[in-house]
């Protein structure tokens, strides 16, 4: 489901438009969401950081304020002691 949601993102911003540029961030920011409760740190961060670009492609103020999910507290502390001997 994700794959075609991204797909289905990215074929927007293909217009150019910010509104259908800021498209694939909104994506993203569920994409990032849903990996970080599956457990998936890792790309959840990845998806959170292409988020962000998309938001910053797209100019659109309302895009760029929204956090791509609380990625950065949630996904780094679970991260860390998700691997045995991180830090």
């Amino acid at each position: 489901m994700l794959p075609g949601l991204i797909a289905d993102g990215h074929r927007a911003a293909a217009s150019r438009q910010a509104l259908d540029q800021a498209r694939p961030s909104s994506v993203y920011t569920l994409a990032s969401s849903v990996l970080s409760k599956v457990g998936s740190y890792e790309q959840a961060r990845l998806t959170a950081d292409r988020a962000r670009t998309w938001a910053e492609v797209s100019s659109s103020p309302l895009a760029a304020a929204a956090p791509p999910g609380n990625w950065r507290s949630c996904c780094a502390t679970r991260t860390a002691t998700a691997r045995p001997g991180a830090s």
